[in-house]
């Protein structure tokens, strides 16, 4: 896995979105773009940040479920790297997979996984509208 916090340089195109020409392409890279932007943001702890590439249906919940108390991010888990491998068209939306590692609060080895970020076009660009375990 690449441990770098960068994409891969090209990741894998795959869907009905990838062979409807340039507009795929370029709302494949806004999305990819939105998630790298998310995680980075994830990863500074800049919550309100964050926020922003969450879609405005489930922004509410997710700030409930990513928060401690203080309404800060909780603390438990850290992005320590990640590297997008994938974007799949999925009807309407893209899902960008992505291999995060994730350094757990008192576990001595970091976990890595792929996790999907289901992405919804929204107000111009695109937004998380879900984020799951492969």
């Amino acid at each position: 896995m690449d441990t770098g916090r960068t994409a891969a340089a090209t990741p894998s195109i795959t869907g009905s979105a990838a062979t409807s020409g340039e507009a795929a392409t370029s709302g494949e890279a806004a999305a990819v773009a939105a998630v790298e932007a998310y995680l980075e943001a994830t990863t500074a702890q800049d919550l309100d940040a964050a926020a922003e590439y969450i879609c405005a249906d489930i922004r509410a919940m997710w700030r409930k479920t990513t928060t401690t108390r203080a309404g800060n991010f909780g603390g438990r888990f850290t992005l320590k790297s990640y590297a997008v491998a994938d974007v799949t068209a999925s009807g309407s939306t893209l899902e960008v997979r992505v291999d995060e590692v994730v350094g757990v609060e008192d576990r001595p080895e970091d976990l890595e996984a792929t996790i999907v970020y289901t992405m919804t076009a929204a107000d111009g660009g695109w937004c998380v509208s879900r984020e799951l375990p492969e």
